[in-house]
């Protein structure tokens, strides 16, 4: 366009000489109206003109000036305008949801005859179904889009139709949160359907305002369900305890939580293993099965270690029924310290007796206990036997400390200053220390109401009741879970299984009618006289009337635990097999009330996680006990530690936590904390005086149970989905083409420029020009 045009144009924006741009009327008028409009103007012209005085001729081009100026007036009211008018298509999209949480990893697909997991039978379908992918994505805007907890985009290679999909590792699955971050991303956008890859396990449904959506533009939901083709069972374990540390000779307890997390009512048989890591010799097993209607067990499996040293054993559960829906929950890692030092006891007790003796000679005796026994009695010198020398019986806590164990028989507090019993409950609540109390009939533990040991007594003191008969005692199944009062050997105890009677304990010392198992003097603690925290490991059966109560308590007590035996005549074990049932039976007991304390066996502090297996996003409790007294003193309420997760080349972001006194003086130190992050994790003191003494201690975060909580698929999900949806439709991976029939949702779009000509300079030289000739005319003429 010449510069001469463009400035009577008034420079448009638009190029007249393009062959898109055309002229147009913002106000447009019919052609009959235009003709009529100029046969109106021409009219009203001949008439202006036709009175007039002068040459006809002159005067009929001065109308016509005239008629011009008319319709050029009424031109430029019409809006004259440059006009380009564009046409394109907005293709319509296709959005695809891919599940990614780790659901699934889980093997129930089918695949040439192989068991596959959802992950591998998926990214193969994709990989086969390539082609109609190719030919959806030619037409539309195929938008792949992946979803565990939210959905996000799915990169693809350039030029490809399916997406990179990174490993299925979300924790959770929400369906409708997903459903509707998907239709807000295509808001305002044709869509032809919604396509969603998945097993249908989720933790919520498609909201109101997304079905909503669906079904009032008349969007279909195409669901290719996944999973569910090789029909398993999933079992997992839930949890395990066990001592963190135990001493050379003792029978470890492994407690684990079997559950079963699929849905059905039909009976499972599977083994639960211990298995050592680094040399992969089974440890030991049980043998469980589930009825139809039990959802979960527990199972202990109780192994001794033939060595000393750190240990690294692992929990597994095998399902006899197949294989397991998700390997990854079979099993649990557990680390224990085995100690190779003798457990330090001091016996002390108030005169002569069966139980006494013979628990003195067996303490003498047995090779892994060092021990010292007191006769302790008001106006009398103490009485001393034993491989331990005492000069002075314990004041403080720190002379505590030198023993494991402490045995309190039956005796008067009064032979013990207040001050060497509060150092001695001291040294049980913040250094892990173990007590024993066996009763007798004088002191224990009427005697100790008022002491500061009254709290770490199971039962309340005073004048106890005494059973008015003999009785037998039988384990509870806390006393399998903790390892003790299993005296039979392996064999007796396999035998003892399969009767269902209580592992470990021959059926001869519950029967009451074999007569040398009856005990003759015990009391019997009422239910109302328990602590909150005791806990029975026995109970004690009347011969005559059959009644039950607790025999055996323990409980907890701080950083220690106390076990409370409420007879003395466990002495009478000793006619059925001579002295194996009566060492286990307290040799046992000891081993687990040394296990606290073993811990900080040889260590100026310990630090503890509890739980050991720790969930994502839930607190655990990081306790810090300072056991050297001189490393404790002028420290003031708080202690750092650091906490670093393990990777493979073993470095990571470390975090430092500080711990807090519990009581004002006291020598625990705790903090909580949650971690968000999938790993182990090793916990460290880093303050001045305890960094570099490998005060250390390591746990495990895993993820948390609701994404494997139900493995298996939920296709009720989907077909609803699909059933609230127009049109929808739940196809199988290998329908995958019956996509290119989804309804075509594409948009003719029109864009349209306007450029305005009535204020430009043509409009105003048109109507000057015309104005002019005419004004020139009737000069000539003389009209003027």
């Amino acid at each position: 366009m010449s510069e001469l045009i463009s400035w009577l144009l008034g420079s448009p924006a638009l190029d007249a000489s393009d062959p898109s741009v055309g002229v147009g009327f913002a106000r447009p008028i019919e052609a009959w109206a235009w003709a009529v409009i100029a046969m109106i103007a021409l009219g009203v012209s001949v008439w202006s003109y036709s009175r007039l005085v002068g040459s006809r001729p002159v005067r009929a081009t001065l109308a016509g000036v005239r008629t011009l100026t008319i319709v050029w007036l009424v031109l430029l009211l019409a809006g004259p305008q440059l006009l380009q008018r564009q046409e394109s298509v907005e293709r319509d999209w296709v959005l695809a949801l891919v599940d990614r949480s780790a659901s699934l990893g889980i093997r129930d697909e089918l695949a040439a005859g192989e068991r596959v997991t959802r992950d591998r039978a998926l990214r193969g379908a994709l990989d086969e179904q390539a082609v109609a992918l190719e030919s959806i994505a030619a037409d539309r805007e195929l938008v792949w889009l992946g979803f565990d907890a939210s959905a996000y985009p799915l990169e693809s290679e350039r030029g490809e139709a399916t997406p990179e999909l990174d490993a299925p590792e979300g924790r959770v699955t929400a369906l409708g949160r997903a459903l509707d971050g998907a239709l807000s991303r295509a808001a305002a956008r044709p869509l032809a359907g919604v396509v969603v890859f998945t097993d249908g396990r989720s933790v919520d449904e498609p909201t109101r305002a997304a079905l909503r959506r669906l079904r009032d533009d008349r969007i279909p939901v195409y669901a290719v369900p996944l999973g569910g083709q090789a029909r398993a069972v999933d079992l997992a374990l839930g949890g395990a305890d066990w001592p963190r540390a135990s001493a050379l000779g003792d029978v470890v307890p492994v407690r684990a939580r079997v559950e079963r997390r699929t849905a059905g009512d039909e009976p499972i048989s599977a083994r639960v293993r211990l298995v050592d890591v680094d040399t992969g010799e089974e440890l030991e097993s049980r043998a469980i099965d589930l009825a139809g209607d039990e959802v979960a067990t527990e199972v202990t499996l109780a192994h001794q270690p033939a060595d000393a040293g750190d240990r690294r054993w692992r929990v597994e559960v095998v399902s006899s029924g197949g294989p397991d829906l998700a390997p990854d929950n079979d099993q649990i890692d557990v680390a224990i310290r085995v100690v190779d030092e003798p457990i330090r006891v001091l016996y002390l007790d108030g005169y002569p007796r069966w139980e006494q003796r013979y628990l003195r000679n067996l303490l003498l005796r047995e090779g892994t206990i060092v021990s010292s026994a007191l006769m302790l009695a008001p106006e009398r010198e103490f009485q001393q036997e034993g491989n331990i020398e005492l000069s002075t019986l314990p004041v403080s806590p720190e002379e505590w400390a030198e023993f494991d164990v402490v045995v309190i028989g039956d005796m008067t507090p009064s032979v013990l200053g207040e001050q060497q019993i509060a150092a001695l409950a001291e040294h049980v609540s913040t250094r892990g220390g173990g007590l024993l109390w066996i009763a007798g009939p004088r002191h224990t533990p009427a005697r100790w109401d008022g002491t500061s040991l009254e709290p770490l007594l199971p039962v309340a003191s005073g004048e106890p009741e005494s059973w008015r008969e003999a009785i037998t005692l039988r384990p509870t199944p806390l006393a399998e879970r903790a390892g003790v009062l299993r005296v039979a050997d392996i064999s007796a105890e396999s035998a003892a299984l399969a009767e269902g009677v209580a592992p470990g304990w021959p059926d001869e010392l519950a029967d009451p009618f074999v007569g040398w198992s009856r005990l003759r003097q015990a009391h019997r603690p009422a239910l109302s006289h328990l602590k909150p925290a005791a806990e029975p490991l026995a109970l004690a059966t009347g011969v005559d009337s059959g009644e039950t109560a607790p025999v055996i308590l323990t409980m907890r007590y701080g950083a220690g635990r106390v076990t409370y035996v409420a007879t003395d005549e466990i002495w009478r074990y000793r006619y059925g097999r001579g002295e194996i049932w009566y060492e286990r039976f307290w040799l046992q007991l000891i081993r687990q009330l040394a296990r606290p304390g073993l811990a900080a066996a040889g260590r100026p502090a310990v630090v503890e996680v509890s739980p050991a297996r720790g969930v994502v996003g839930e607190p655990v409790r990081i306790e810090l006990r300072v056991t050297d007294a001189a490393l404790g003193e002028d420290q003031g309420a708080e202690r750092l530690v650091r906490l670093r997760p393990v990777t493979e080349d073993g470095a990571g972001p470390s975090t430092e936590i500080t711990l807090r006194a519990e009581t004002e003086g006291a020598a625990r130190f705790s903090a909580v904390w949650a971690g968000n992050r999938v790993g182990s994790y090793i916990v460290e003191a880093i303050d001045p005086d305890l960094i570099g003494l490998g005060v250390e201690s390591s746990f495990q975060l895993t993820e948390p149970a609701g994404e494997l909580a139900r493995p298996e698929p939920d296709h009720a999900l989907l077909e609803s989905l699909v059933a609230q949806s127009v049109g929808g439709r739940v196809l199988g991976l290998d329908q995958l083409q019956e996509l290119e029939h989804l309804p075509n949702r594409s948009r003719r779009l029109v864009d349209e420029r306007v450029e305005p000509l009535w204020d430009t300079p043509l409009a105003l030289l048109g109507v000057l020009v015309l104005l002019v000739v005419e004004w020139v005319g009737r000069r000539v003429i003389r009209l003027v």
